[in-house]
């Protein structure tokens, strides 16, 4: 599990859930990353607005840390 402060900057729908991807610059375990992707049911975030997220890490690969989401807080 990670902690991020962050900003989300797209939304897409795809088939029964919403991809939200959000603004991130730093290193994890020694990987860069450069941005997080989020799979949740519903759009419960808004483009442009700053959160405080926790995330379990499924995979970093190419600059992108894909997670599920565990809790989040907007800022």
């Amino acid at each position: 599990m990670v902690i991020l402060v962050t900003r989300c900057v797209s939304c897409s729908q795809e088939q029964s859930c919403f991809l939200f991807e959000f603004h991130f610059k730093g290193f994890l375990k020694g990987n860069k990353v450069e941005r997080v992707k989020i799979e949740v049911p519903e759009r419960i975030f808004t483009l442009k607005e700053d959160y405080l997220i926790a995330v379990n890490v499924l995979e970093i690969k190419k600059g992108t840390l894909v997670g599920s989401l565990l809790k989040y807080k907007k800022l």
